[in-house]
């Protein structure tokens, strides 16, 4: 269950926190400027240097940031050591292997 269907299922209950690699934080900037879609990394010279390449994107995108403007009420950013740790944490603990994309929300 996504972020708005646990917000529609529990109400004022659930808060939307978006988590990001720190070298492509492309929602943090969209939203945060209210340049939306119209916003790069790159134009602040950040180039999604990432482990967490399914996070890596450069631009967000216009429907995305249109959907979450009014949902999300926080977004955070992590290091790629920080993944890196939560990785080894979540297989040390529970055996689990997953990429580290994945783990940026362990960080939150």
């Amino acid at each position: 269950v996504g972020g708005r269907g646990l917000s529609q299922l529990l109400g004022d209950n659930v808060r939307v926190v978006l988590a990001e690699p720190t070298k492509s934080p492309c929602m943090l900037l969209g939203l945060c400027t209210g340049l939306g879609s119209n916003v790069s990394v790159q134009d602040i010279g950040l180039r999604e240097e990432t482990a967490a390449d399914a996070l890596a994107v450069s631009r967000p995108g216009r429907v995305a940031c249109d959907f979450l403007r009014e949902l999300v009420q926080g977004v955070y950013t992590v290091k790629d050591e920080d993944m890196y740790r939560g990785l080894a944490q979540l297989h040390d603990l529970e055996s689990v292997d997953v990429e580290p994309s994945c783990a940026a929300v362990m960080m939150g």
